[in-house]
């Protein structure tokens, strides 16, 4: 079997919804996402919006990730 699934792609999106929802969302490289809102012509504060927006557009079809999925060694994640 593919990993992921597309059940656990989906599960993640849903995760991923539900999450922004409650607020529960964290900027990991904020500079980088400064540089991208910039470069874009959008405003940080309208990171919620556009966020809800692209995840109501994703589906497990999207997923172009490697498979299995890489592990994240990124300290940030895990604390």
């Amino acid at each position: 079997m593919t990993k992921p699934t597309h059940k656990e792609i989906s599960s993640k999106i849903r995760q991923a919804r539900e999450a922004l929802a409650k607020g529960e969302i964290a900027i990991m490289a904020p500079e980088v996402i400064a540089a991208d809102a910039l470069e874009l012509e959008y405003e940080i504060d309208e990171l919620s919006d556009i966020l809800g927006t692209l995840l109501d557009l994703a589906e497990p079809i999207d997923y172009v990730g490697t498979s299995p999925p890489q592990q994240s060694y990124a300290d940030a994640i895990w604390n």
